[in-house]
């Protein structure tokens, strides 16, 4: 079983180059802030920048990665050293040392390289245990990073456009499959089982479909990955026509609301009327606008982005009843090419 997406050892599927890109600009921001290294902690709730780094998925376990200024990428996995020949057949990196004692791990390397100075990205993603054993294994306390990586991850480089054009196209004909089988008289159940099986044999690396319970028509929520990029996609079949009529309006509403500095809460702001004319009661509503997707969470823009031309963007909204059941569901992934210029990337046409 496959918890986290699947990890090719396809040369063709893995360009090294565009890895070594992505390390060389974190790099740079190393250099600028006069540090050593950066320290990434992973696992499997948290393992995108890693994968987004070097390729590589931990599944079950959990690791860090040093990313030194002028030295090597090493990657210390909590795993035995049987593991090491997978690790290295299937990521971009230099040294990999496994130890199920991370701390020692690290300051095994710190004392190779001579490293000093050393960046935590996302210190608050490190369990609380692991940071008291890095603090006391370092001379110099460790710069917390925040979401620098996450930052250089905000308009998506040219493999990860490439990466989310091909996502959307599996999860359009994976929509469709759904709609064809409804249409049918099929049930949802199956007919997410066939979506779910196109995407994974054309080539999807990860899929998550849940089907949450509505007051009319059958809600989708799909997600599917392909190396570090995820797509995102919700829809609503065989709602009644006032309730289709009333998403597409929301549909263009949306859209209209797309330009640069725009943060999810003025999007939900300039959204409420619309809301507020939904056919039947609405008890409560929800407006996302996150970068790119991943299966981890991401934060709304605002929080640490406002929206900008070149950026992957997803964005849903969902309305329930006053009896707590979903009446209304849409979401999509658009890139922001530029003030006017709106690409959705799932084209179910």
């Amino acid at each position: 079983m496959m918890k986290r997406g699947l990890s090719t050892r396809n040369p063709i599927t893995n360009p090294v180059a565009a890895y070594r890109e992505r390390q060389s600009l974190l790099r740079s921001e190393l250099h600028a802030r006069d540090l050593d290294a950066a320290v990434l902690y992973c696992d499997i709730s948290s393992g995108s920048d890693i994968a987004y780094l070097t390729h590589l998925t931990l599944y079950w376990s959990r690791g860090l990665l040093v990313i030194g200024a002028d030295g090597p990428i090493a990657f210390l996995p909590a795993l035995s050293p049987r593991t090491e020949d997978w690790f290295e057949s299937t990521g971009v990196f230099d040294q990999v040392l496994s130890s199920t004692d991370l701390a020692h791990s690290l300051a095994t390397i710190i004392g190779e390289h001579g490293y000093r100075r050393l960046g935590l990205l996302e210190r608050a993603r490190f369990p609380h245990a692991l940071l008291r054993e890095i603090d006391a294994a370092l001379e110099v306390p460790g710069v917390d990073l925040g979401g620098l990586l996450r930052d250089l991850r905000v308009v998506p480089d040219a493999m990860a456009r490439g990466d989310l054009e091909t996502a959307a196209e599996l999860a359009a004909d994976a929509m469709r499959i759904i709609e064809q089988r409804l249409a049918a008289g099929g049930n949802l159940v199956e007919a997410c089982a066939a979506a779910e099986l196109d995407m994974r044999t054309a080539g999807a690396w990860e899929v998550v479909l849940t089907r949450p319970a509505t007051a009319n028509g059958s809600g989708v929520i799909l997600r599917c990955q392909l190396r570090d990029a995820w797509i995102a996609t919700e829809r609503l079949f065989g709602a009644s026509p006032d309730v289709e009529t009333w998403i597409e309006a929301l549909r263009a509403a949306t859209y209209a609301q797309l330009r640069p500095g725009l943060t999810a809460d003025a999007l939900r702001t300039a959204l409420a009327p619309h809301i507020a004319g939904f056919p039947s009661d609405a008890a409560h509503w929800e407006v996302v606008l996150e970068a790119a997707p991943d299966i981890e969470s991401r934060p709304q823009l605002g929080d640490a982005h406002s929206l900008q031309p070149g950026m992957a963007v997803h964005i849903s909204v969902a309305v329930w009843n006053t009896t707590g059941e979903l009446c209304a569901l849409w979401g999509d992934t658009v890139m922001f090419e530029s003030p006017g210029t709106i690409r959705p990337l799932i084209n179910e046409e």
